[in-house]
C-alpha cells in the first residue's frame, strides 16, 4: 500500500499561474521488507532452529529424554520434555540441574504471563515455528524468550512483531525495544514512526505516545 502526500507551498510560487506540487511515496512493507532482508529473513529459519534442537541434543543425557516438566501458571499445566526445554534455555537447564525445588519436583511456576503464552512457548520449543496470537501475547512472547535466554524464539517474535506494526501497537514494541536494549526493534519502531510522520499521520492515533 502506498501512501502518498501532497504539498503545495505557495510562498516559493514566483508566478501566479504556477503550480508546484511536491509528491511523497512511501511503501512501508517495502521498506519493511528490505530492512528484515538486511538482518536475515526469518521464512526458513524453524528449519534451521531444527537442525541446531537436533545437534543440541545428541549430546543429551538419555535420562532427560525420559523426564517430563510441568510449566505451571496458577491451575493450568503445560508439558514439556525436559531435555527439549533445557536445551534451548541455559536458564531453565541452571533452574533444573541446580539444587532448586524446580529440579526436585520437574515443575517450575511461572507468574507473569498466561497460559497461551506458555502454550506458544512450547509449541516453539518443538517445531522452530511461533503459533498465530494476538500483539499483546506476541510481545509476552517475546518477553519470555528474553527473560529465559531463548535467543531463537526471541529473534523469531522480533520479525512478527515489526510485520504488525500499526498505528495502534507500535508503541507497545518501541517501549519493550527499550527495556531490552533490542536495537533492531528499536530502530524499526522508529523507522515506522518516521514514515507515519512523513505521510501526515496524526500522532493522536499513536497509542501510548505520550505515555
Amino acid at each position: 500500500m502506498y501512501k502518498l502526500r501532497i504539498q503545495l507551498n505557495l510562498e516559493d510560487i514566483e508566478q501566479k499561474d504556477t503550480l508546484f506540487i511536491v509528491c511523497d511515496i512511501w511503501n512501508w512493507e517495502a521498506i519493511q521488507k528490505r530492512f528484515c532482508i538486511r538482518q536475515g529473513s526469518s521464512e526458513t529459519a524453524f528449519l534451521n532452529y531444527l537442525k541446531n534442537l537436533a545437534a543440541d541434543i545428541k549430546n543429551t543425557p538419555d535420562d532427560l529424554w525420559k523426564e517430563k516438566v510441568y510449566l505451571c501458571v496458577g491451575d493450568d499445566i503445560v508439558v514439556v520434555n525436559k531435555a527439549v526445554l533445557c536445551s534451548r534455555s541455559p536458564v531453565f537447564a541452571r533452574m533444573l540441574e541446580s539444587d532448586m525445588r524446580e529440579k526436585k519436583e520437574n515443575s517450575i511456576k511461572i507468574d507473569d504471563v498466561n497460559i497461551e503464552v506458555i502454550r506458544g512457548l512450547v509449541s516453539f520449543l518443538y517445531s522452530g515455528i511461533v503459533p498465530v496470537m494476538d500483539i499483546d501475547s506476541l510481545l509476552n512472547l517475546y518477553y519470555i524468550g528474553s527473560k529465559y535466554d531463548i535467543t531463537e524464539l526471541s529473534h523469531e517474535c522480533r520479525h512478527l512483531l515489526v510485520s504488525k506494526f500499526n498505528t495502534e501497537n507500535v508503541c507497545k514494541t518501541l517501549k519493550l525495544s527499550l527495556i531490552y536494549n533490542d536495537d533492531y526493534l528499536k530502530l524499526s519502531a522508529m523507522l515506522f514512526y518516521g514514515i507515519e510522520f512523513k505521510t501526515g499521520c496524526n500522532y493522536g492515533r499513536m497509542e501510548g505516545l505520550n505515555d
